[in-house]
């Protein structure tokens, strides 16, 4: 091989390698911070794969395309402002389900998108991924100079270089809630330093991924009890003074177990009984619902009315406290209970103050993320190690 060739080779080998650290330079993962404790402590720290070199774009209006994910986008602000709805729908992702979103919401809502007529911009200002998606902030321009909102918008180009919009952040998927609810923390509170906190749970875009790849992470860390506090119906436990924290908890479910069966959903209207619920709760409500996981239905996630929580709260036979998840203004405290004939993970707020059961945290996105199924097995998993 002469030298000329060899020149040639070596320049496209560190060309290909120049390329590949830029490419893998992209994408960053960015922690952030969604808890605290009351001592300004992380406790809880997430963290998004961004594109760490993308800069804030503005959308063609005009684009006839769909190579990348910001033609796409530009092809779907185009289609929205132009309310063709046929080409809307053909633009959709069909195994994730867009494409029968789509169709339904134009079926039901048939005006739309009319009022992207009244569009005069958009700028894509942040790029993120999660899974196989693209996801993009993008900010809403119409006559006025200030931004009339901003919006997140999904794209996937995953099969033969043909991307499509999605409805990820919208299909009601609990783990596309919890990201919507994180997804400008990464900017609002970045750490610059990620503590050393020992749990994590990861959350994948679904229902089609089940990799890990660019996964939204939360790590945690819980106190747990040097030794487990024990009680139940027939045995108070030995309350020391550390454990004071759990008198409400305590005095309450002893309270419950007095009346279990039918007669909570009755005793639960009486003047008796709200004096115990006033005494012992922060904010009970008989409007709001509570969500409950239930591992015996594969850990699915259930919205229950206050009575009916209670109801299920009657049933417990035994209650082990394990430890605390802490944040600012609410402790999560992790017991392991005899419910149903089985043992079974159950997560209680307490107002951090108060120390009373809480029905309507501060940190609702910490609230949703531990009342995930994904939260729960993990913690579940977690327990059992320790036991």
């Amino acid at each position: 091989m002469d030298s000329t060739r060899i020149f040639k080779a070596l320049f496209f080998c560190i060309f290909l390698s120049s390329y590949s650290i830029g490419a893998l330079a992209e994408q960053k993962r960015t922690s952030f911070i969604l808890a605290e404790s009351p001592r300004g402590e992380v406790s809880v720290a997430g963290s998004i794969v961004v594109d760490n070199l993308f800069h804030k774009t503005q959308l063609s209006l005009n684009e006839s395309d769909t190579k990348n994910s910001i033609q796409t986008l530009s092809r779907y602000y185009t289609l929205a402002k132009e309310n063709d709805k046929a080409k809307l729908r053909k633009l959709s992702y069909v195994k994730d389900g867009s494409y029968s979103w789509m169709s339904r919401e134009l079926n039901n809502i048939p005006d739309k998108f009319e009022g992207f007529a009244k569009l005069r911009k958009a700028d894509a200002t942040h790029k993120l991924f999660w899974g196989d998606y693209e996801l993009f902030i993008v900010d809403w321009f119409t006559e006025a100079p200030q931004k009339v909102m901003s919006w997140y918008e999904a794209v996937i180009c995953a099969e033969n270089s043909q991307c499509h919009i999605s409805n990820l952040l919208l299909n009601g998927k609990t783990s596309s809630s919890i990201f919507s609810s994180v997804l400008t923390d990464v900017y609002a509170k970045p750490l610059k330093k990620v503590p050393n906190l020992p749990y994590s749970v990861s959350y994948r875009p679904k229902p089609i991924s089940d990799s890990n790849q660019n996964a939204l992470v939360f790590n945690f860390e819980v106190e747990w009890l040097n030794e487990p506090l024990n009680f139940n119906a027939d045995k108070k436990s030995k309350l020391q003074d550390k454990n004071v924290q759990f008198t409400h908890l305590e005095s309450f479910l002893r309270e419950l177990w007095a009346v279990r069966g039918d007669t909570v959903k009755r005793i639960v209207k009486e003047k008796t009984y709200k004096t115990s619920l006033d005494a012992h709760w922060l904010d009970f409500s008989t409007r709001n619902l509570i969500p409950v996981i239930d591992p015996r239905l594969g850990y699915s996630l259930s919205n229950y009315t206050p009575v009916a929580y209670l109801d299920r709260l009657s049933k417990i036979d035994e209650v082990k406290v394990e430890g605390v998840l802490h944040a600012r203004n609410e402790m999560y405290v992790i017991i392991t209970a005899s419910l149903l004939n089985q043992q079974q993970l159950v997560i209680i707020t307490l107002d951090r103050k108060t120390k009373k059961l809480k029905q309507t945290p501060n940190n609702f996105k910490l609230q949703e993320i531990v009342n995930s199924p994904e939260f729960y097995r993990k913690m579940a998993s977690i327990v059992n190690k320790r036991a």
